[in-house]
């Protein structure tokens, strides 16, 4: 699996991602097992912004790349009340990035 700028390749296959989406994965994928806050995720995907719903602001982008996700390794989790966790599927997953 190799993510570059908007590109995600999972084997043979390439999926086409937005910024917001490519954005989030990154964040994601950088601390994989580990549940990441709302704040946490928009601090990073919109540095400086202030964002009066974290929440809200990554709702759209989350359940776009979760769609696109759906045949890949990659799962992203909601723990309710914490935030996000992404896991890789152990049998298919090769490198992180």
């Amino acid at each position: 699996m190799q993510l570059d700028d908007l590109l995600l390749r999972v084997g043979r296959r390439t999926i086409i991602l937005s910024s917001k989406e490519a954005a989030l994965l990154r964040v994601l994928l950088d601390q994989p097992g580990q549940v990441l806050s709302a704040d946490d995720i928009v601090a990073a995907v919109w540095p400086g912004k202030q964002i009066s719903d974290p929440a809200e602001a990554i709702h759209n982008p989350l359940r776009t790349l979760r769609k696109r996700l759906r045949d890949t390794p990659i799962r992203i989790h909601t723990v309710r009340g914490r935030g996000l966790l992404v896991e890789l599927e152990p049998e298919r997953s090769d490198a992180r990035r």
